[in-house]
């Protein structure tokens, strides 16, 4: 369906706000049977937020790695040392903010 708006947007604005409602009333409707119909309770404990949180930290080191890898072989100091500041603030806020995510007794107590 987005393939068809981004096509036809072009020439028929319409499409664009037709398929902006679709999508928006796709969700809602995913949504609802997600959270009432199709309810299905997952026992991953906590493993899969886990591995999603730790790739996306793993991704953003590599980028921050390859940047700075860019900016020094081409000759950019001043840009190469910027990237590893933040490469280096990165690492000290994943090592100091990283806490395991299925804690139940800190969830229970946010929930009061």
């Amino acid at each position: 369906m987005l393939a068809i708006c981004i096509f036809f947007s072009a020439t028929i604005p319409l499409v664009s706000i037709a398929t902006a409602f679709f999508c928006l009333l796709r969700h809602l409707v995913d949504c609802f049977n997600l959270l009432n119909v199709n309810r299905k309770e997952i026992d991953s404990q906590g493993s899969m937020i886990e591995a999603a949180t730790n790739t996306a930290f793993f991704m953003v080191v590599s980028y921050q790695c390859c940047m700075m890898a860019y900016f020094s072989t081409n000759n950019l100091q001043a840009e190469a040392f910027v990237c590893t500041f933040m490469f280096i603030f990165s690492i000290f806020y994943i090592v100091l903010t990283y806490t395991y995510v299925n804690d139940i007794e800190s969830g229970d107590k946010d929930c009061r």
